[in-house]
């Protein structure tokens, strides 16, 4: 798995022809991959939900997003419009087959940094608005140091801290070991790598399992015509696009009119949709 994203990757650095929609706003640091597991149901703890991540961090910005949408955004980079259809079809049918497609609660990608130290840019496409969107802000992490629970993950020595956002109490173990102020999705404040980081409930959970130093892969950024939203507009969009490409799949739709291939389909769907309730951005 990790030497086919590598490879696909790779393809990056022996072309200099890319998509005017895909650019390079930095060059890699360190490639870090997670694990991200959720619970898409927060009233049925069996829900869990596993997808792999990639945390690319570059000299000025990093980026953190699914795995997926890494390949995708590469090979918009890489190839001209005339051969576009043929590279994804080829690029993301063998990726889903090692390591499974996007899915709703992760189709967002995080620019940490981004255009300024300090700011965060939260963006993803909409279906149902054919743009992109997106929320920038300055997250800030009032992290407490835990004594005595200390930790050991992938051989590093990890401390554990703690700190309360959104309503919620997030619970990290960072490596002193990695001197990088870095972390999946928005986390980052610490004086070492976060290697694992999880909510109290249990309903977000991110774990590290590969990191490696890299300095040829460019850290990109898909579309800078982004709309702007605030963070609470931004999962109300999401909200929306969700429904609106449950309803695409499970029938007609017609100026967002829909028209269900039949009764089970309806049911099944709307059952999904109401079971799909656990945002990693709180409301």
């Amino acid at each position: 798995m990790k030497k086919a994203f590598a490879l696909i990757l790779g393809l990056l650095i022996s072309t200099t022809s890319f998509s005017q929609e895909t650019k390079k706003i930095d060059s890699s640091k360190y490639i870090i991959e997670y694990q991200y597991k959720y619970l898409r149901d927060t009233t049925d703890l069996a829900s869990i939900k596993s997808r792999n991540m990639v945390l690319i961090v570059g000299k000025e910005y990093s980026r953190f997003s699914n795995k997926y949408y890494a390949v995708w955004d590469s090979v918009l980079y890489v190839y001209p419009p005339s051969q576009m259809s043929k590279a994804i079809n080829e690029f993301t049918s063998q990726h889903i087959k090692k390591t499974g497609a996007s899915s709703w609660a992760d189709q967002f990608k995080v620019i940490k940094n981004y255009p300024s130290k300090g700011n965060n840019l939260l963006y993803c496409y909409s279906s149902c608005q054919k743009e992109n969107y997106g929320s920038r802000n300055k997250e800030v992490f009032d992290w407490e140091l835990i004594n005595g629970s200390d930790s050991l993950i992938m051989g590093h020595h990890c401390m554990k801290a703690v700190c309360e956002k959104k309503h919620r109490k997030y619970i990290a173990w960072f490596s002193p070991e990695i001197p990088i102020d870095e972390g999946p999705y928005k986390f980052y404040g610490l004086p070492g790598l976060i290697m694992k980081i999880k909510d109290s409930k249990g309903y977000h959970d991110f774990e590290i399992t590969g990191i490696r130093k890299d300095d040829k892969t460019p850290v990109l950024m898909y579309c800078d015509n982004i709309k702007e939203l605030s963070i609470d507009g931004f999962v109300d969009m999401w909200r929306r696009d969700i429904l609106y490409n449950y309803k695409c799949y499970g029938g007609k739709s017609t100026n967002l009119k829909i028209e269900w291939n039949n009764a089970e389909t309806e049911s099944r769907i709307l059952h999904d949709l109401r079971t799909s309730n656990n945002f990693i951005e709180p409301l």
